[in-house]
């Protein structure tokens, strides 16, 4: 499995935003195809809330991005996240870490 941490902007009705995102790679078995979520964490609580409350959140990290659902607000500044299809980090470097489950 390979997971994301590392800076990233969500873009959010028309406004950007710097976060720190620690993301993981998951199989999303209801619709039969990939998936991904995380933590999303943010300097502000405005932030939190505009990109809750956001039509269509999308976030962008260095060659890709991708839409998400706010899955969860945990606490102020941390928004829990899933999005279907591929990884948004597919391709990256640097900021990847493969991570692999033991049986």
């Amino acid at each position: 499995m390979d997971d994301f941490n590392g800076t990233a902007t969500i873009l959010a009705d028309g406004a950007s935003y710097d976060c720190k995102a620690t993301l993981h790679h998951a199989y999303n078995g209801r619709a039969g195809g990939p998936a991904w979520g995380g933590e999303l964490s943010v300097d502000e609580p405005d932030v939190v809330r505009a990109v809750r409350d956001a039509a269509e959140p999308h976030l962008r990290l260095d060659g890709g991005g991708g839409p998400f659902t706010v899955v969860e607000v945990d606490g102020d500044r941390v928004l829990r996240v899933a999005g279907t299809g591929p990884v948004p980090w597919a391709g990256q470097t640097g900021t990847v870490e493969t991570s692999r489950a033991t049986p």
